[in-house]
């Protein structure tokens, strides 16, 4: 959807590869945010646009907590975890505040109120300094660990929000203090001035949304499943952006709860009313917060929400600006910094100041001018100004090596680009240099390689776009294999004794396959085509000792890795097949690949063999078993109703195609026996035949 940003690396289209150009695409806003890029922006919708460049000033903090724009080109930060003050004025920093307290460790707020006057709060054991000048004079400590909020009211009063056991306070001129409310859960992280007298606040643990009003009475407006509400902004239409962190997806909506005011009569109280249920009190997670599922919801109070951005693997840490201009929101993946735009329903990637963590801006109504990160701690500027801007696309993997043809792109104004390839997936010193792409073709000069990147740059005061980006390439061809050629030749099941039994027992003897029947043929193989190139496949048999080979099947017969031949005009012998696959449908003639392979020899044999005996009067059986085509492979023989038992040949070895037997048969009584005999072939083909006899 054009409305969101989701974050991972998405896979670039490539078609089958073949003797004609194929593409790499860049099209998709993953695809485009994959890149690295200064002084440009990616949108939802997959477009680079200019943006704005940045100035870097290290600050020797471990991070900035909070800031304020006071004047043009000034800014007031505070850090952590020295909870220490410092004015930025024409490119100079300056010290001007540090707790002097042991264990305080942080500035999470600085507020201006409509007049000027400007006050921070410092956390632990929460104390709200009032800055009047360079020097910062205490003017409450309201009794909480943590303070993450304030909000200046045009009477010089404050409110206060934080925790644990989250309330929200009044703060008086003289540093004198109410407690208006306190909500069931752990933290108030964010309160906003929403005009008329009302107020909205967000919570952490459980996350909730309020509205209240001085008298101390609140609405819970929503209630989450995630564990912090992180900020709030109210749009023109009277509907709220909200920023929750953590957790699995709001539970909405909830019933709004009509709350009475905390204190007698409404008016002012040193203490406020008790929740019902006391919240334990832990000690808050320092921010930034661990990171987890973040989102971004515009909340409309009669109609539910509309989801405006969703980070899969990122904590939103803060959010700054109006709905004309677009909201900056920053995170702790990678220092990206989206810019979200409600009415547009359109998101930007404006900035990666990677690896830090976006904790906190400063600008004015209309422009952002500060950014402030962390881990590493650092102040980035925002200039006004025209430079150099570049997009520098991931590796593009073309698979295989490959020859490159041109750029395509569409958008509008003046871009150049430039490639480097390589064979290596994380460019070194392997990777040629980055070559012009030059001229009306925008014909690419990078050598010949497996991987390749683009860069884009242009200058960034130009209204330029970028919305699509194709590199044309054609793969070296690459050899196919075959292996694993088998042919299946039916088994015949063999002649079977029948037993004696009575008239009404017997049933028709079994049904001896036909030769046909046994000729059926399964033959099949493995095939590798790294490339899948379209391949010709052909199929031929050769009988063994023959020269020539005898074509089964074409290329239009033969697919895929199976094929089922019907062998019943071949005589009974020993056979070969060969399969043949060439890639000339996908490849020119020089660069096509031939691969054959021949299987095995395999047994088509559907004849019994010959069986002839004599018996002696003395019980003696001499005989003879002969076959045309394979070796005998089993001589059995059953006197009367018993079960057969195996016989050898005269030489002790079934191994030729004729085989000479003699069975001395003992024990017999005088009177007449039945002798069976049967004998098998190579292909299981039997011959069985019964004869009665007397011993004298």
């Amino acid at each position: 959807m054009k409305n969101k940003i989701y974050l991972g690396v998405a896979l670039l289209a490539l078609a089958l590869v073949s003797a004609r150009m194929d593409r790499l695409v860049l099209e998709k806003a993953t695809d485009m945010e994959a890149g690295k890029f200064q002084s440009a922006m990616i949108s939802s919708s997959g477009k680079i646009l200019s943006g704005k460049p940045v100035e870097e000033f290290k600050i020797e903090e471990d991070g900035i907590w909070s800031m304020l724009e006071t004047k043009t080109d000034q800014a007031l930060f505070g850090t952590g975890n020295k909870a220490r003050l410092y004015q930025f004025a024409n490119g100079k920093l300056e010290k001007i505040f540090e707790d002097a307290e042991s264990g305080r460790f942080a500035i999470p707020v600085i507020a201006q109120s409509g007049s000027g006057e400007i006050y921070f709060s410092v956390i632990p054991k929460a104390v709200v300094y009032k800055l009047e000048g360079r020097d910062a004079k205490k003017l409450a400590e309201p009794g909480v660990n943590y303070l993450w909020t304030l909000v200046p009211l045009a009477n010089k009063s404050i409110l206060a929000g934080g925790g644990p056991k989250a309330t929200i306070f009044l703060i008086k001129p003289d540093g004198s203090l109410t407690k208006l409310l306190e909500p069931k859960a752990e933290m108030v992280v964010e309160i906003i001035d929403a005009g008329d007298g009302e107020f909205f606040a967000g919570t952490a643990r459980p996350a909730m949304l309020l509205s209240f009003k001085l008298d101390g009475s609140y609405r819970v407006l929503a209630s989450f499943q995630q564990e912090e509400l992180r900020a709030i902004r109210k749009l023109k239409d009277k509907s709220l952006l909200i920023a929750l962190n953590q957790g699995a997806p709001p539970q909405m909506p909830m019933m709004e709860q009509e709350m009475p005011p905390q204190g007698m009569g409404g008016g002012e109280m040193q203490e406020g009313g008790n929740p019902e249920e006391e919240m334990p009190q832990q000690m808050m997670q320092i921010q930034p917060r661990v990171s987890g599922r973040s989102v971004i919801y515009r909340f409309y109070q009669n109609r539910g929400m509309k989801q405006i951005l969703s980070l899969k693997q990122a904590t939103i840490l803060s959010l700054f600006g109006d709905e004309q201009n677009g909201f900056f929101v920053g995170t702790d993946d990678q220092g990206k910094v989206y810019q979200v735009f409600p009415a547009l329903d359109e998101v930007r990637l404006s900035y990666k100041l990677e690896p830090a963590k976006i904790t906190s801006f400063a600008g004015t109504k209309s422009a952002l001018h500060f950014i402030g990160t962390s881990h590493p701690s650092a102040l980035f500027k925002i200039l006004d100004k025209s430079v150099s801007a570049t997009y520098e696309s991931k590796v593009m993997d073309a698979q295989f090596t490959s020859i490159w043809g041109r750029i395509e792109w569409r958008g509008k104004g003046k871009v150049k680009f430039a490639t480097r390839s390589g064979n290596t997936s994380t460019p070194d010193d392997s990777w040629s240099q980055w070559e012009p792409v030059e001229g009306p073709d925008l014909k690419i000069k990078s050598p010949s390689a497996k991987f390749i990147q683009v860069k884009a740059e242009w200058q960034s005061q130009d209204d330029i776009e970028l919305s699509r980006l194709e590199i044309s390439f054609r793969n070296f061809n690459q050899a196919h294999y075959l292996s694993d050629l088998k042919v299946d030749v039916p088994a015949n099941p063999g002649d079977r004794r029948v037993q004696q039994m009575s008239d009404e027992e017997a049933g028709p003897p079994p049904q001896r396959p036909t030769a046909s029947v046994l000729k059926q043929c399964s033959i099949s193989w493995r095939l590798e085509n790294p490339d899948k190139d379209e391949l010709l496949m052909e199929l031929y048999y050769q009988m063994d000792g023959d020269t020539l080979w005898t074509k089964i099947a074409g290329a239009d017969q033969v697919k895929g890795n199976r094929y089922q031949w019907d062998a019943t005009g071949l005589a009974d012998g020993w056979y070969r097949v060969k399969l043949s696959a060439s890639d000339k449908p996908s490849n020119t003639e020089d660069e096509a690949f031939q691969a054959e392979l021949i299987s095995n020899l395999f047994l088509i044999d559907t004849t019994k063999p010959d069986l002839t005996f004599t018996i002696s009067g003395n019980g003696v059986i001499t005989g003879e078993a002969k076959d045309a085509t394979s070796d005998i492979s089993k001589i059995e023989y059953a006197v009367d109703d018993e079960d057969f038992a195996p016989a050898l040949s005269l030489d002790s070895v079934l191994d030729q195609k004729i085989e000479k037997f003699e069975l001395k048969l003992k024990k017999l009584s005088r009177e007449m026996h039945r002798i069976t005999i049967r004998v098998c072939d190579q292909a299981n083909n039997c011959a069985l035949k019964s004869q009665e006899f007397s011993v004298k």
